[in-house]
């Protein structure tokens, strides 16, 4: 033992990682998350935060591992207890921890088989934690304090041995660290609070403890290959709920939210509802099934009206269609869209007036961009879902498509010789802006504070997140054929702030009585909006559409780090294709685009070679 904390003093004289006591203090430099209350005074912010708090916390859970296959075994191992809804699950390569792009977006960071940490990757961890973050140190590093420093100690899968926690004992089916034993005397000493000890030596292997305004939990024992072992014994129904009951102390004590009974199964694709004019519907039910009997593949499949009743939930590999022989009202048969809504406020041509609604699909924008070949006319052609299971954001992604969400994808044909065809970048943001004003269009809700956060997406002030976009383009005969997918947090519960919650709070600190927003309404007028806008563009040129867009966005004279130079740049708008133009320090202007991080598009930005 001496001799490998000598090694480690060795190798990282500095490091300080997870000394600091609890008695020291630590105030965040990072941005109120109540600035977007319009007027509201500091003394209202206590007030607010009660009524906020739990509601914006990041849903991303980082996973650091060694292992071959970590983020197919951690998703298999956490959606057994955890919300689907509330969380996404994401890897993170180890070189990337000593950045900082992903702490302000990460409720729990796992460290999995991790042997040793550099410098500058331990302080970065122990900071997140000190300032608030999570982490559970899982079967890899064993924190230990020694005067001011910090063993890592990581050995091989032992044997499977009986352990206990508070309430059972998992006997035969924990697999330990074989090094645990000579952990002994500093696992018994060390730590805070003591979750999970061996039946018969009484050692210490899940331990949790504070520091500073965060929590971290060290485990000696491999939940991945005791999930995998467990499921596979003989006797695995008593020892799998056991074991499930052990980790679910562990996500309490890291803060995470569990799932309900049930929560994460029977969720299945179901059958999509065609709505438009019947001549519309016709032509795109007999065009699709010609195209199919060609290709010989079917990607839709159609049954009847009354097949539907009998069938409603059907699961396909083919996307299953059926047309309505009556208009429906809402939650009608099991279709939770108000169509007479939708159709009542939309005002266009051609976007929009023809839709399918589904309760349940994988995923709105592959499901279009699969179906694209079966359409006899793409454009205005959309599709609506009540929840998404696959839902995708920008740069792979996961967008969380709980029921509430508005989720959409909308297909829009754009020649090249047009205008908008020539700056096809700028799509994004007109949908940014087509959603946003369908909102602060609306009479009394001009003052909900809807931002845009170049490129695609939507905030409330500067802080919090509620929506984003995607924008998938192919190019055919001329045209670019593009799906834009957009996805809001309008009116449900989690996985943080919706819409419909920051009008009433924006009710309670103003003294309005604004009534909650109608889905199908708005949905109906951020389509009418897209058509306006392309046909403004087209008109009146990319100057005009940016004095509009500058109006909802965040960042006129914003500073921002770019990574590649390292300079700091100003915003001083877009450039003529959509992309970011700032100055830098000698008074040049250049034009900036992301570095591909999935975190945060505004952080890690670099130039665009050639275009200075």
């Amino acid at each position: 033992m001496h001799r490998l904390l000598t090694l480690f003093e060795v190798l990282y004289p500095r490091s300080n990682l997870f000394v600091r006591m609890l008695g020291s203090h630590f105030v965040s430099a990072r941005t109120s998350p109540f600035r977007f209350i319009n007027g509201l005074a500091p003394k209202d912010y206590k007030q607010l935060a009660r009524y906020v708090t739990g509601v914006t916390k990041p849903p991303n859970i980082l996973i650091v591992s060694r292992r071959s296959e970590p983020l197919r075994q951690w998703k298999q191992l956490l959606w057994t207890i955890l919300s689907r809804d509330s969380y996404v699950i994401y890897e993170l390569k180890k070189q990337d921890l000593g950045k900082e792009l992903w702490k302000p977006y990460t409720s729990l960071l796992i460290l999995d088989h991790i042997e040793e940490l550099d410098h500058s990757q331990a302080a970065s961890v122990e900071n997140y934690v000190f300032e608030g973050g999570r982490a559970w140190f899982h079967y890899s590093i064993c924190p230990k304090r020694e005067g001011s420093r910090f063993l890592y100690s990581c050995g091989p899968l032992g044997e499977s041995v009986p352990v206990s926690c508070c309430f059972c004992t998992i006997e035969g089916s924990v697999h330990l660290n074989a090094l645990l034993k000579t952990l002994e005397d500093e696992l018994q000493s060390q730590f805070s609070e003591v979750i999970c000890k061996t039946s018969v030596d009484k050692i210490p292997v899940v331990v949790a403890e504070d520091h500073g305004r965060g929590k971290f939990i060290t485990s000696q024992i491999d939940f991945i290959a005791t999930n995998e072992s467990v499921q596979t014994t003989i006797h695995s129904s008593l020892q799998f709920q056991r074991f499930m009951s052990l980790l679910g102390i562990v996500m309490h004590k890291l803060a995470l939210q569990l799932s309900k009974e049930d929560e994460n199964s029977g969720i299945q694709p179901t059958i999509g509802v065609i709505f438009g004019d019947k001549t519309m519907s016709s032509e795109f039910v007999s065009f699709a099934r010609q195209e199919q009997e060609i290709k010989q593949k079917e990607y839709l499949s159609f049954i009847q009206w009354s097949d539907f009743m009998e069938n409603f939930g059907l699961s396909n590999d083919a996307f299953v269609l059926t047309v309505p022989d009556h208009e429906l009202s809402p939650g009608k048969k099991g279709i939770n869209f108000d169509a007479a809504s939708y159709w009542k406020h939309l005002h266009t041509n051609k976007l929009g007036r023809l839709l399918v609604y589904t309760e349940v699909i994988t995923s709105t924008q592959e499901v279009l961009n699969r179906i694209l070949c079966l359409l006899p006319q793409p454009h205005g052609f959309m599709i609506v879902a009540g929840r998404q299971t696959e839902g995708k954001g920008r740069s792979g992604n996961v967008w969380l498509s709980p029921i509430g969400c508005m989720m959409f994808s909308l297909c829009i044909c754009i020649p090249c010789s047009t205008v908008l065809g020539q700056k096809i970048p700028f799509v994004q943001q007109i949908a940014a802006v087509a959603f946003v004003k369908a909102v602060r269009d609306e009479p009394g809700y001009e003052e909900i504070n809807l931002r845009i956060k170049w490129p695609n997406d939507i905030y409330v002030g500067e802080d919090i997140k509620i929506g984003g976009l995607i924008v998938n383009s192919s190019f055919s005969n001329g045209s670019f054929n593009t799906i834009i997918g957009i996805g809001v947090n309008f009116s449900n519960e989690k996985p943080n702030m919706c819409l419909n919650r920051i009008i009433e709070n924006y009710n309670l600190h103003h003294g309005k009585y604004l009534k909650h927003l109608k889905m199908e309404e708005i949905l109906a007028k951020v389509v009418t909006n897209l058509e306006v806008l392309t046909e403004r563009f087209e008109q009146e040129g990319y100057e005009d559409f940016c004095d509009l867009y500058y109006k909802y966005w965040l960042h006129s004279n914003q500073k921002v780090k770019l990574y590649s130079e390292q300079d700091i740049v100003v915003v001083r708008g877009l450039d003529h294709c959509g992309f970011l133009l700032v100055e830098r320090s000698d008074g040049c202007c250049i034009s900036l685009q992301p570095d591909g991080n999935s975190f945060d598009m505004m952080r890690g930005l670099i130039s665009i070679k050639g275009r200075q």
